[in-house]
């Protein structure tokens, strides 16, 4: 009804989109419903991807700047140049056993951006990012699995909490001490 999430199902995939994201528990559960409904309706009988992308948007209070926020590796050139930063991009994939995590910052000015293949957005963003200004740093971590296997909701299940630890992971590491406190 708040156009906060949705469900997108195409001929390959469904998908589970928020921007209104409370916890995992609540957002796995919430896509395994949808998933649960799909297979009663069509009997599904494997996946081949089961996957969670995360955007996560930094924008400094006032005073602070996203060093306070971000690793420093992640910042390029943008705190040694005074221009306009059209972009800034930092891109690491990493695989453990059979989970790939692809963590992604974008360092940008302006208003809130979020990654080319996302637009156009077709949810409400929340109250709190639509009037944000300045420069900003988009976090996109994405987690896979990329195994063909039977239909099986408790895996799926199993699958998006090994996802959900390994970005966990990934995000902690490119994060300071400062933002967790901040956020916490």
């Amino acid at each position: 009804m708040e156009r906060t999430s949705s469900f997108i199902l195409d001929q390959g995939a469904l998908s589970f989109q928020a921007t209104e994201y409370d916890v995992f528990e609540k957002f796995s559960s919430n896509f395994l419903k949808g998933l649960r409904a799909v297979e009663e309706a069509v009997n599904l009988s494997y996946t081949d991807r089961i996957g969670l992308r995360y955007l996560d948007a930094v924008f400094p209070k006032s005073g602070e700047t996203l060093r306070d926020y971000l690793c420093g590796s992640l910042l390029g050139l943008t705190e040694k140049l005074e221009e306009t930063v059209v972009h800034a991009f930092s891109e690491t994939l990493v695989k453990t056993d059979s989970i790939n995590v692809r963590s992604r910052v974008i360092i940008q000015d302006g208003e809130v951006g979020f990654p080319p293949d996302l637009q156009p957005l077709t949810l409400n963003l929340p109250e709190r990012f639509r009037h944000l200004q300045g420069r900003h740093a988009i976090m996109d971590t994405d987690g896979w699995f990329d195994t063909r296997e039977a239909f099986k909701l408790e895996r799926i299940s199993e699958q998006l909490t090994l996802i959900h630890t390994g970005i966990d992971r990934a995000f902690r590491a490119s994060v300071t001490e400062n933002a967790l406190k901040a956020w916490g």
